[in-house]
């Protein structure tokens, strides 16, 4: 078969185009690996913003990853390592070719997110902790969970104090990880994959003639037993088949010979331009309302 220059020219700008996506993904993927690598191995004795220290860097991306570490957690705490499941979302879209329109936002979304955490965080233990740089809540935790201490402190309730604090601190905390995880932007497929759930699946039996044709449209092609709720293909001995019928027409044997049974091609499946056309095995004694050959 002949190809149009046109349209050769344009399949070789969207091959490279798609390649330059998965090279980005997979740039961005090891940058959340070096950023993750870089905060795991802090150590603060290594030289950086609060430390002065001489000889080599124990971080595992040397010197920079130990001013890299410091400063993050200097500012934020801990709570700054949920940056990079962030950075993974955007590297498993850049995979699948969908675009990080937004990306900016997200990260000024995900970064607030951490700033409450760390609030929280702060107001739960404000003292330096051991081994991090700004304690638990980074100095912006430190500094805004301060505010609301003094703030709160302000409130005519003798004996409360401590209540109010953990209302306080849970109040910081769950909005924390709402921001962050609205952040993420998942979509249905992501959380699906993150859940460990099957996409939803829709089922209908529309009617033709005396026969029900079962249909479905979604992403899993299995159908879902009506008697059970379940998807036939994970309680049964074997399933069935989905076949794809280019020319759209699989029309059964009937009683006026062939091709004058039902056409299983029809309806929805082909309505939407899929033309699909289902073999399902029929156990003895069932009736599953699906049509079968030479009937």
């Amino acid at each position: 078969m002949a190809t149009r220059p046109g349209q050769w020219g344009t399949s070789v700008r969207r091959g490279a185009a798609r390649s330059g996506e998965m090279l980005a993904s997979l740039l961005v993927a090891a940058m959340a690996v070096l950023l993750a690598m870089a905060l795991a191995s802090y150590s603060p004795s290594d030289r950086a913003l609060n430390t002065s220290a001489e000889g080599a860097s124990g971080n595992l991306l040397g010197g920079v990853g130990a001013w890299l570490s410091d400063i993050l957690l200097s500012a934020f705490g801990p709570a700054i390592f949920l940056l990079v499941p962030l950075v993974i979302v955007a590297a498993v879209r850049l995979w699948r070719g969908i675009s990080l329109a937004g990306g900016g936002s997200r990260v000024a979304g995900a970064l607030f997110g951490v700033m409450l955490i760390g609030t929280a965080l702060a107001l739960f233990r404000p003292e330096s902790y051991p081994g991090l740089p700004g304690g638990l809540g980074g100095v912006i935790g430190f500094t805004i969970g301060a505010a609301v201490q003094w703030a709160t402190g302000l409130i005519p309730a003798d004996g409360m104090q401590g209540a109010i604090n953990w209302l306080m601190i849970l109040a910081f905390g769950i909005a924390g990880v709402i921001v962050w995880g609205r952040s993420l932007g998942l979509d249905a497929d992501e959380r699906a994959w993150l859940l460990r759930r099957s996409p939803r699946v829709r089922f209908s039996l529309p009617r033709r003639g005396n026969a029900t044709v079962p249909m479905i449209e979604e992403r899993r092609a299995d159908i879902v037993d009506p008697r059970t709720g379940q998807f036939k293909c994970e309680d049964l001995r074997w399933g069935h088949v989905w076949t794809y019928n280019l020319i759209g027409n699989l029309r059964l044997d009937g009683p006026g010979g062939p091709n004058t049974g039902i056409n299983t091609s029809n309806g929805l499946n082909q309505a939407a331009g899929r033309a699909t056309v289902l073999m399902q095995f029929q156990y003895p004694g069932e009736t599953l309302g699906i049509p079968a050959f030479g009937a």
